[in-house]
């Protein structure tokens, strides 16, 4: 079965992976340590402290993708995403051709093109488009928690499989005969600006059945079809018969097209019975060690993990000594990741106390998040090592300022790469007892000993 998520080529980085033997002088230290018979180079494995944290709510009005569908996780409970979304013509308006004699409307239909999925595309699903009775702002900045209104009876519905889509590349409906139908077809005939095409339809959104657990599918959504390869579209299919003297009608075809322009995806999750059940407000914080030892990131839904290093400054009992190299192991639970991917790449943001990530400002002027990058690298992104189940991340500069004190943060969350379009998860796992430690998420140290 197909139980593996498919994504676009994303940027990660393959980790060095290094030979440690735990609490031992280290034998090969690496060209850039001075040799440890003349300083005495040590190798140890600290513990961290894990938490799981509630996010606030995510903007995802800077979608992507429309994402919809719906799954039970035994983990994270039944999560479920519905696509709002708004279609409209070019600025400019509508353009007809324009003939002689009146237009003649042949079909209605909208197409989405997958851009990717999670969860088991095997199983059958539902998909529902719902005319919104309340307007869809594109000015306004959506949530993963906004709401919308809509018509209780949908304007079609398909069933089918996410394996099915994905054998052709794009899921289609056909719009049936309905008021929604001639009213599109009106505002083509009357060649409406796009201001009124959008005061008369609201906009739209795709919603699964609430019995369904299958797939959680993305599809590509853009407001600019020149730049994007593949587009979500509400098609308008018509005829146009020219009238020529002297020889019958002419039957000519067309097709006006109108693309996604504002949207946003609506994500949430029931979690009766797990342990994410009281988790429900922003910068809330569960202790590893109250959840079996185990903590839990969500794209989409939001959660976040959250990492300090109590142990670091026991290290100062040793001496007089310099932290040569660092390197941060999360380690996931294992059997949780085949039928429920992790994320390809992940970010570390620095935390407060309070459990908000801090920002910056970048060259631009943009604020953006506080990153702790990897040691020798531009980029943020930190890749998954499917063989051992874990990410490694050299962390060397970070855990060096805070041992110095020249930065006082002392903390690390742990959130996915893409976050608004997708809801692949992670189950950490953080069990510091002797037995467990060897698997367990650690933060690993060469350091130098100076008589």
């Amino acid at each position: 079965m197909n139980w593996l998520a498919s994504y676009k080529n994303k940027l990660f980085f393959i980790f060095s992976a290094f030979l440690l033997l735990s609490c031992e002088k280290s034998t090969n230290i690496g060209i850039d340590l001075v040799d440890q018979q003349a300083v005495n180079t040590i190798y140890t494995e600290l513990p961290v402290e894990a938490s799981t944290v509630v996010g606030k709510d995510l903007v995802t009005n800077t979608s992507i993708t429309l994402l919809c569908g719906q799954y039970n996780d035994n983990l994270f409970g039944k999560v479920t995403s519905k696509a709002f979304f708004q279609v409209s013509p070019a600025p400019s308006g509508i353009s007809l051709t324009k003939y002689d004699k009146d237009l003649v409307f042949d079909s209605l239909a909208i197409e989405f093109p997958v851009y990717n999925y999670y969860a088991d595309t095997t199983k059958t699903q539902t998909f529902n488009l719902h005319r919104l009775t309340e307007v869809l702002d594109e000015t306004v900045e959506y949530t993963n928690k906004s709401n919308l209104n809509y018509e209780p009876t949908p304007i079609v519905s398909l069933t089918t499989k996410g394996g099915r889509i994905l054998a052709d590349g794009y899921m289609r409906m056909t719009i049936p005969a309905s008021v929604f139908r001639t009213d599109i077809f009106n505002l083509c005939k009357n060649s409406a600006s796009k201001a009124d095409f959008l005061t008369a339809l609201k906009g739209l959104v795709l919603i699964p059945n609430a019995t369904d657990n299958a797939a959680m599918m993305g599809f590509e959504a853009s407001n600019n079809p020149q730049i994007a390869v593949n587009f979500s579209r509400l098609m308008v299919f018509y005829t146009a018969p020219q009238t020529q003297t002297g020889a019958p009608d002419k039957l000519n075809n067309f097709i006006q097209t109108f693309f996604v322009n504002a949207r946003f995806n609506q994500i949430g999750s029931v979690r009766s019975g797990t342990f994410l059940d009281d988790m429900n407000t922003a910068f809330q914080a569960k202790l590893a060690t109250a959840s079996n030892n185990r903590v839990f990131v969500q794209a989409g839904v939001n959660y976040l993990a959250k990492l300090t290093f109590p142990t670091l400054q026991s290290l100062r009992g040793q001496g007089n000594i310099a932290i040569n190299r660092a390197e941060l192991v999360i380690k996931m639970v294992p059997n949780t990741v085949e039928v429920y991917p992790t994320p390809q790449t992940i970010v570390l943001i620095q935390s407060n106390s309070t459990n908000e990530l801090l920002t910056t400002t970048n060259q631009i002027g943009t604020v953006i998040p506080l990153y702790a990058f990897p040691q020798n690298s531009q980029s943020p992104l930190i890749g998954f090592n499917s063989r051992d189940l874990e990410y490694r991340v050299p962390l060397t500069s970070y855990i060096q300022s805070i041992y110095s004190g020249s930065n006082p943060n002392n903390a690390l969350m742990i959130r996915p790469a893409v976050t608004a379009w997708e809801v692949s998860r992670m189950v950490i796992f953080n069990d510091n007892a002797a037995d467990k430690f060897p698997y367990s998420t650690k933060l690993r140290i060469f350091y130098t000993k100076f008589d």
